[in-house]
């Protein structure tokens, strides 16, 4: 299993460790630091990146990322153009999580919904991990890690 929501593992999280981890994280979201190798994201050839391991938290939802994630574009846009990698998270109105990986223009204006506002914590909330410039090659330029 290359990624696991904590949240979504079938144990109730009713410690006060856990509980205290889970309201400090509320609404915050960012690449858990210190832990594993950080989702370090590299350029492994001219046309992949690759994000190692880690630990990323989306408006307080922990995914682990436990085996090294590649994106590979080879297909090549018809003038250099500037993408975003992107984590997001999807509750539907059953409260069930979804997480995924995706590539998007870097223009394009994240959606940040707030998980927290309604009973059942319906929408979609996404960070940017990285930017780049994807040639007509293609190959990735212009690598710029988010912070």
């Amino acid at each position: 299993m290359a990624q696991r929501i904590l949240e979504n593992n079938g144990i109730n999280n009713t410690n006060i460790d856990g509980a205290f981890l889970n309201n400090y994280l509320v609404n915050k979201s960012g690449i858990l630091t210190g832990r594993l190798n950080n989702c370090l994201i590299t350029k492994s050839s001219s046309n992949v990146l690759s994000l190692n391991t880690g630990e990323l938290i989306l408006s307080g939802f922990r995914i682990v990322i436990d085996d090294i994630e590649t994106f590979t574009y080879s297909t090549p846009p018809s003038v250099t153009t500037n993408y975003a990698l992107i984590a997001e998270i999807v509750v539907d109105d059953n409260s069930d999580v979804t997480f995924s990986f995706k590539t998007q223009l870097s223009s394009t204006v994240l959606i940040k919904n707030n998980l927290f506002a309604t009973a059942t914590g319906a929408g979609t909330y996404q960070i940017k991990l990285c930017t780049f410039d994807l040639t007509t090659v293609p190959e990735i330029e212009n690598l710029v890690l988010e912070e």
